[in-house]
């Protein structure tokens, strides 16, 4: 009952005048946004939240855009469980946002590693939309042209 993939993306921009430890992200070792998006398998991109901090982490996006308390809404509306697929950054969602398995994790088991391959054949399409985006439009790919309070990032 997967009906979209879930990720984030992160965008770099110059290093801002003012608020430098905001969005400096010490993982990328850069200044950064971060978006989330929803993605459905036909490539249809169904939802998109942010930008946000890019020192933030992706479930962090989740409990603040209120993603978790809409698929819940859903489900009771709906009476079934339609969920989201997402990487293992996405622990402790369920039953409305599903992750993928680590195989170092404690009591996975090779049906949850099966489960974990195929849907991360599928969750590539939400890879490839932040990618079409960036190769349909070019100045959004270089750090040079975003300046963080200076030109609309966000609107970007």
């Amino acid at each position: 009952k997967v009906f979209a993939f879930i990720d984030g993306t992160v965008e770099e921009h110059c290093r801002p005048t003012y608020g430098q430890r905001a969005t400096f992200d010490g993982h990328h070792r850069a200044h950064d946004l971060l978006y989330q998006g929803l993605k459905a398998p036909d490539g249809l991109h169904i939802y998109l939240f942010g930008p946000w901090e890019g020192r933030r982490h992706d479930a962090y996006m989740v409990r603040i855009s209120g993603l978790d308390a809409q698929l819940r809404d859903l489900h009771l509306q709906l009476g079934a469980v339609y969920a989201v697929y997402g990487d293992p950054a996405y622990y402790g969602f369920p039953p409305y946002i599903l992750h993928g398995h680590k195989e170092n994790w404690s009591g996975t088991t090779a049906a949850d590693m099966e489960m974990t391959r195929d849907y991360n054949h599928a969750r590539i399409c939400v890879e490839w939309g932040f990618g079409n985006v960036h190769s349909h439009w070019k100045f959004l790919d270089g750090t040079k042209n975003l300046k963080l309070h200076l030109s609309p990032i966000g609107l970007y």
